[in-house]
């Protein structure tokens, strides 16, 4: 202490010379210094990380946006190729059912027209065969008869 100090007697803790400001210098050019070198490009990296972080949610919540209006064009788009498949699966159906129809109809008429033909040959036939039988079945109706009989009839 300066023995002209006015507190003469009294000794503080803490003595005030040019070392603490020295210190207070040092702590200063140190905290520019680290601040210029180390904590602003921390803060920017920090900032830059955080600015891109949003803008990867920011792009993924539009993407997730995109994704279900996609999805939902493509579910109604698939509802209506459906509902096309079906109409055509029944348009065809409906189409091989008239189909399947007009050719029996067109069978069955082939089929009576043979059965028709058939029928009318076999009575051609039959009556052919009974004309051609019919002077057989006299002389032999004669000949049962006159052996029944015992003579000639």
């Amino acid at each position: 202490m300066h023995p002209l100090s006015p507190h003469v007697g009294v000794m503080s803790m803490i003595d005030l010379d040019h070392s603490a400001f020295i210190q207070l210098g040092i702590v200063l050019l140190t905290f520019l210094i680290l601040r210029s070198l180390v904590f602003a490009p921390l803060l920017q990296s920090i900032g830059a990380r955080v600015a891109r972080t949003e803008q990867a949610r920011s792009d993924a919540q539009s993407l997730s946006v995109k994704a279900r209006a996609l999805g939902e064009k493509f579910e109604t788009e698939m509802l209506a190729a459906r509902t096309r498949a079906a109409a055509a699966k029944a348009e065809l159906r409906s189409l091989g059912m008239r189909h399947k129809e007009q050719v029996q109809a067109e069978a069955r008429a082939a089929m009576g027209r043979k059965l028709n033909e058939v029928r009318d040959n076999v009575e051609a036939q039959t009556n052919a065969v009974r004309a051609e039988m019919q002077p057989q079945v006299d002389e032999l109706s004669r000949a049962i008869a006159g052996k029944l009989l015992g003579r000639n009839v």
